[in-house]
């Protein structure tokens, strides 16, 4: 089944109070206005419309990571985690970035 409530919630059972998940799924708003004007390329980690059958946004993501009983990492969590890194995966990710880590409390 293929079903991303179904994985995502199988796989967020499995991690232990307090397990950090990163989420990486193609940005579809962005890659989707490419494909319609015509100018789409591959590219790394690029969404390929033949092989994704689902594409997210960062609303439509949280709102599934939050029905499989996860919640999005605050910034003070993700520099705490990971310094600096985290600072710039957070601000990646709030300009757009396909990146997205979540926590289960």
């Amino acid at each position: 089944d293929l079903d991303p409530l179904k994985i995502l919630s199988s796989l967020a059972q499995k991690l232990r109070k307090g397990g950090v998940i990163k989420i990486f799924v193609p940005n579809s708003p962005v890659d989707y206005r490419a494909i319609k004007a015509g100018r789409w390329r591959p590219a790394k980690d690029a969404f390929h419309p033949l092989e994704h059958v689902n594409g997210f946004n960062r609303f439509s993501i949280d709102v599934l990571a939050r029905r499989a009983g996860l919640r999005a990492l605050t910034l003070a969590e993700m520099v705490k985690a990971k310094g600096i890194r985290g600072l710039m995966a957070w601000t990646r990710r709030a300009m757009g970035d396909p990146n997205w880590y979540f926590r289960r409390d």
